[in-house]
């Protein structure tokens, strides 16, 4: 079958959308920024969009499990863990990568963050408020890494850090077993038994109105997963 992507939170037309096929099938796709990638039952990967930067033209080869797209760059796990970056090179998005296996990983807009075999964060990147410099410590499962925060999951729950002038890093009190959580560039969004639950874009950010991200519909039946973007 085809899968067919669209730049993440970025305008685009119908004919900018790109439709990539596999005689394997495809198990995973991404939207970065300006750039999209997917990976197929092979364990291959395929990227095609901008390329500024490699994003497209610098795809790695070998077999890989676990795809995740940044905004101008993209990381992949292979089956042992370890971690390959490529595209954007700035603040050291692609040397800083983790040499020692991870067991997830997340692509944020100048930053990453992956989960080490002890449980432990380890996040590189841009380090705006703390956000690859201050990650919180504990045993973690899960991690999303948006434009200027992050978020975790953990036995506590979900905890978030860097910046948080919008309250993307205020975490609801009330949330009921979270199952899994998405940072987005200036709201958060997470899935737990009760529902899918929201925070964050409070007022205008950097000049933009609130575009209403956080205001999750009441009518949801039944969701099973959630994704923050750009402004929605």
């Amino acid at each position: 079958f085809t899968v067919s992507a669209i730049e993440l939170g970025q305008a685009a037309s119908k004919e900018e959308c790109h439709t990539v096929e596999a005689s394997w099938g495809w198990l995973a796709a991404q939207a970065g920024g300006y750039h999209s990638c997917a990976l197929d039952s092979a364990g291959e990967i395929t990227c095609w969009g901008r390329d500024d930067d490699g994003e497209v033209s610098e795809v790695p080869e070998g077999s890989y499990v676990d795809l995740q797209s940044g905004f101008y760059h993209s990381c992949a796990l292979d089956a042992e863990g370890l971690a390959t970056c490529w595209g954007y090179s700035g603040y050291s998005l692609i040397e800083d990568t983790p040499t020692e296996p991870l067991t997830a990983l997340s692509a944020g807009y100048y930053h990453n963050c992956g989960i080490d075999s002890d449980g432990a964060l380890q996040c590189w990147g841009k380090d705006n408020e703390g956000v690859v410099s201050e990650p919180p410590e504990g045993s973690f499962v899960s991690v999303s890494s948006g434009r200027d925060h992050s978020c975790a999951i953990d036995d506590l729950g979900i905890r978030c850090w860097g910046r948080g002038d919008t309250g993307q890093t205020t975490v609801p009190t009330d949330l009921l077993n979270p199952r899994s959580v998405s940072a987005g560039i200036y709201h958060t969004c997470a899935l737990a038994d009760d529902g899918v639950h929201c925070w964050g874009a409070e007022g205008d950010t950097q000049g933009r109105p609130n575009q209403g991200q956080s205001l999750v519909p009441a009518d949801l039946s039944n969701p099973v997963s959630v994704s923050a973007g750009r402004e929605h």
